[in-house]
């Protein structure tokens, strides 16, 4: 009986060694990503919200601030645009990628370098690995020029460029200028337009195919509760653009275990507790020997 007791609190100390050294791999979770193609978006709505994102505990809403009288085709205007939303937008669509894709169409009017729309995207607990593609990103000649700048919100509410920023040269660039008030006029942050280079991918070239024209921002393991997309015109935009439009791709994100280093200690705990019981069985059968 002694033995077969023995034997079992082995066993249970060896149990408790592999459950601490699998609370210690638990940090990590695998990548997420809100599919465009698996969610609604109501038509026309200014803001919605994505409960348990691929399965995680992460929420994300999509907020497009609003100000002054309602104009355009929906109950809201770009901030702080006299123009407004067009052809039903934001919606989900394919008008301009091959797969389901958030689409932005809007009607600046008349065009200055204060005209813009916002949308924020907020996640309702910190990730990162945050990457996310705008499509369509182009320059129409005396119609139009996207200018389209995306930055990481860290939890302190600081403004971060993404670790990688990647365009399609045949459409659009990183490295055009921005119009003379641009900084003053939209962000509120200080930021310069060094900074904002660093986040921004300007239209140079007329799309003619679905799924190009594209920009991917990147912000590698930068921890983030937060995207702010800002969407308006570069400099070379004419005084009047026409309608213009951009689709923002599937977003992709990996959730942070707050509590990590709790999983790290819990676990080195546990080994160190089921270690030390597996040598004290181990020893006891023997001294009980002796003592007999």
């Amino acid at each position: 009986m002694t033995r077969t007791l023995s034997n079992l609190c082995s066993a249970c100390g060896r149990s408790l060694v592999l459950l601490g050294l699998v609370a210690m791999g638990m940090v990590r979770v695998p990548a997420a990503e809100l599919d465009w193609s698996s969610v609604t978006y109501p038509g026309g709505s200014l803001s919605n919200t994505y409960n348990n994102v691929d399965g995680t505990t992460v929420d994300i809403t999509f907020d497009f601030p609003s100000s002054g009288t309602p104009v355009g085709s929906n109950a809201g205007s770009p901030n702080p645009s006299t123009g407004g939303f067009a052809g039903g937008s934001p919606e989900i669509n394919t008008d301009v990628t091959t797969n389901d894709a958030l689409y932005i169409e809007l009607q600046f009017d008349p065009q200055t370098p204060r005209e813009y729309v916002t949308l924020d995207i907020t996640f309702s607990e910190a990730v990162n690995e945050v990457s996310m593609t705008v499509f369509d990103i182009d320059f129409g000649a005396n119609d139009f020029q996207d200018l389209v700048i995306v930055r990481g919100i860290t939890s302190g509410g600081t403004a971060v460029a993404p670790t990688t920023l990647t365009d399609d040269p045949a459409f659009n660039d990183t490295s055009v200028g921005f119009p003379g008030d641009f900084t003053d006029t939209i962000f509120s942050d200080s930021a310069t337009d060094a900074d904002l280079q660093a986040s921004s991918i300007v239209g140079l070239s007329a799309n003619g195919t679905d799924d190009r024209a594209f920009g991917i921002w990147d912000f590698g393991s930068q921890e983030l509760v937060g995207v702010q997309l800002v969407y308006t015109n570069s400099i070379a935009a004419p005084n009047d653009p026409d309608g213009q439009w951009v689709s923002l791709g599937n977003v992709f994100f990996t959730p942070v275990i707050p509590e990590a280093e709790v999983y790290w200690a819990g676990g080195a705990m546990l080994v160190l507790i089921g270690f030390y019981e597996f040598r004290r069985r181990r020893r006891q059968p023997a001294q009980e020997s002796g003592q007999a």
